[in-house]
């Protein structure tokens, strides 16, 4: 869909939580093969469940022709112990820093407690994220638990 430029004629801007970064990833990969060079403006990854040595993350600044922003939570439990259990061990990118070029790394352990606080602050730590970055606002200031729904949707208009 995003290759037929279903969404818009704009470069998108995408976010995900969780297993959904895992899914951009792969959407980057695809995109990759197919050509799909300017169709991703901006990649948010919150609390991602991608390992940090999956290949896959090459792809996410290869495709993104603006910021890839890694939000990790060293307090997220449930990436800490089940994700590591379930991916022999591995870490995943939402408990730390990539110190990759091209990735920008923001620190939420401080604003988010656990994994699944995420979703209730989504909308403020982007809105912080991407004030440090000099860029507009997708949502604003007094919106921070907006529903990752209604945050697409104003993202897509």
């Amino acid at each position: 869909y995003i290759l037929e430029r279903g969404f818009s004629d704009r470069p998108l801007t995408l976010v995900g939580f969780s297993l959904g970064g895992r899914a951009i990833a792969y959407a980057m990969e695809y995109l990759a093969a197919h050509d799909g060079y300017g169709l991703v403006d901006n990649i948010y990854l919150f609390g991602s469940a991608i390992s940090t040595t999956n290949p896959r993350i090459y792809y996410l600044t290869e495709m993104s022709a603006g910021h890839v922003v890694n939000v990790y939570s060293r307090k997220d439990v449930i990436l800490n112990y089940w994700y590591r259990a379930m991916q022999g061990f591995s870490t995943a990118i939402g408990l730390t820093a990539l110190d990759r070029e091209g990735i920008i790394d923001y620190d939420a352990t401080d604003e988010v407690g656990g994994h699944f606080q995420y979703p209730k602050k989504l909308g403020e730590i982007l809105y912080t994220i991407r004030r440090e970055l000099g860029e507009a606002p997708i949502v604003t200031a007094n919106a921070p638990q907006m529903n990752v729904n209604a945050l697409a949707a104003r993202m897509v208009s």
